[in-house]
């Protein structure tokens, strides 16, 4: 799943090399990095596992503050579209909304640091941290994920760079 840092850096600049602002990140923008992820992952993990894990961390991260607003519920919505064309994910995605928070039961799939990076990144795109339930969400899952506090602070960064200059291809 290591291919969001190369996505963060490419996606800081213009084709000019200059840096643009293009607003909040589109729902479409996070669904192409759970996408990417998920195409990446190990080979001894099925893509289906992957995409479940992606889209559990995705509704864990726009539940922790104990609603799911609607930019999150579009994130979401475009990240099924995309995981799973054609099925009906409805159940599962039932069974996400009412089970209980639990960030340790992520880290526990992870494979290395790298995907603890990958999945911590995931988590924070997907929400605005404008609450502290959310800002306490993603500390117990960097915890959960062995993600030392400076590395934390380091992706929070990259995180709030990437959300204001994310640039849309062409």
């Amino acid at each position: 799943m290591e291919i969001l840092p190369e996505v963060v850096r490419s996606q800081r600049r213009g084709p000019t090399g200059a840096t643009r602002r293009t607003g909040p990140v589109s729902p479409a923008r996070t669904e192409r990095l759970a996408r990417r992820a998920a195409a990446n992952a190990a080979p001894a993990v099925s893509a289906d596992q992957t995409a479940l894990l992606l889209l559990e961390a995705m509704v864990f991260a726009a539940r922790a503050d104990g609603h799911i607003d609607d930019k999150e519920r579009a994130n979401i919505h475009n990240a099924v579209e995309s995981l799973f064309p054609g099925r009906d994910m409805a159940q599962v995605l039932d069974t996400l909304l009412n089970k209980p928070l639990d960030p340790a039961s992520l880290a526990s799939r992870i494979a290395n640091h790298d995907e603890a990076r990958d999945l911590y990144r995931l988590s924070a795109m997907i929400i605005d941290v404008d609450h502290f339930m959310e800002r306490s969400y993603l500390d117990g899952l960097a915890a959960a994920l062995k993600i030392a506090p400076e590395e934390k602070a380091a992706l929070d960064s990259e995180v709030e760079e990437t959300k204001r200059t994310a640039i849309e291809p062409s």
